[in-house]
């Protein structure tokens, strides 16, 4: 046998000798693993259940806390008992809203029983029923008795008689509330003394006054400044002050802006209501070629133991009525300027009787 055959099997023998050993560690190897998962399957058996049990209790627990924390934060409002509020006044309806936490939406309604004004007619949802806390209750305010004819109020409380015209009238544009003139007298303070329109007036397209008493209280008003004013601005303070203006007239054709106030007396000053003021208009001269006539009405009332509400007004050539002005005047002296369509009728009329007419030329 040569040296090289020897050499081979040497080699082929180490060989297999290698891999026999390779092959008993794999086998060990198994063995043993063999061995540990047979353990674990055994210690398992032994404890693992409770271990599991404790894992899925541990789990299902926050499932439970957390489906709590979320229908918690997402939990309606408080149910509450909706109180019962009809005939109630408004007021009092109110504080038992309150007391529940719901919130009224009020509308305003004419009932056929007199003085039942401001209390409740109708709710919804009905009195017992059980609604979510925050919800809106809809709740119908008397208005009152329908008037359509000026009721006799003379000698009533003008908080009182004032509270109920503004709800029965409150989206009526054609009735208007004048400023409440105060006059010292005997009566208790706030005592109507007279009042214009006069009872049984139809109610539409009105201005309505009120002559109060002040009892022994000294009533006064500001001075307002007219100077430089135009005519319908002065008008217009002759609306909102009781004040008399004595007013002249000259007429220049050099004035910058026609029909304005070049002076007056006690401008700002503080004065009794009524008291006579002077002022004099520079009016343009006649213009034969234009539209618009300038002037002062003048004439003279009867003296009235109360201011009483007069109206000028003017009528054109096409039949188009137009208020000139509209205020209360105790009587005596009265001048009013005007600029009114040439060939108009200018009217005056107190407490709603007609007095007297002219053509402007």
């Amino acid at each position: 046998m040569s040296d090289e055959t020897i050499e081979n099997e040497k080699n082929n023998f180490s060989e297999e000798t290698v891999e026999s050993v390779d092959s008993a560690k794999k086998t060990k190897k198994k063995r043993q693993f063999g061995t540990a998962f047979s353990d674990l399957l055994k210690n398992f058996g032994k404890g693992g259940w409770v271990l599991f049990l404790t894992m899925l209790l541990t789990f299902l627990v926050m499932i439970a806390v957390c489906l709590g924390v979320f229908f918690y934060s997402v939990h309606g409002e408080e149910k509450v008992m909706v109180p019962n509020v009809m005939g109630k006044t408004l007021t009092n309806a109110l504080f038992d809203m309150q007391v529940k936490e719901l919130y009224p939406k009020i509308s305003l309604r004419y009932s056929e029983l007199p003085g039942d004004e401001g209390t409740i007619l109708e709710q919804n949802p009905a009195p017992g029923s059980i609604v979510k806390a925050y919800r809106t209750i809809n709740l119908v305010v008397s208005r009152g008795v329908e008037m359509d004819a000026m009721e006799n109020f003379v000698g009533g409380n003008i908080d009182d008689v004032q509270t109920r015209l503004k709800t029965l009238f409150s989206d009526d544009p054609s009735i208007e509330f004048a400023p409440v003139i105060y006059q010292k007298d005997s009566s208790p303070a706030g005592t109507i003394l007279a009042q214009y329109p006069e009872p049984g007036t139809y109610l539409s397209h009105l201005k309505i006054y009120f002559i109060v008493s002040a009892n022994n209280t000294k009533v006064s008003t500001i001075v307002p400044n007219i100077q430089g004013m135009s005519v319908q601005q002065v008008l217009a303070e002759m609306e909102k002050y009781p004040v008399l203006f004595d007013f002249t007239s000259v007429t220049s054709d050099s004035i910058e802006t026609p029909a304005t106030v070049t002076s007056q007396e006690r401008a700002g000053d503080s004065v009794d209501e009524f008291t006579r003021v002077k002022a004099q208009f520079t009016l343009p001269a006649p213009d034969p070629e234009g539209a618009t006539s300038y002037g002062l009405f003048t004439y003279t009332l009867p003296e009235y133991p109360y201011p009483v509400s007069v109206r000028l007004e003017s009528s054109d050539i096409e039949g188009n009525v137009t208020k000139i002005v509209d205020f209360l005047h105790p009587g005596k002296d009265l001048t009013i300027p005007y600029m009114v369509k040439k060939n108009s009728v200018i009217t005056l009329s107190v407490n709603g009787e007609t007095l007297t007419s002219q053509i402007v030329q």
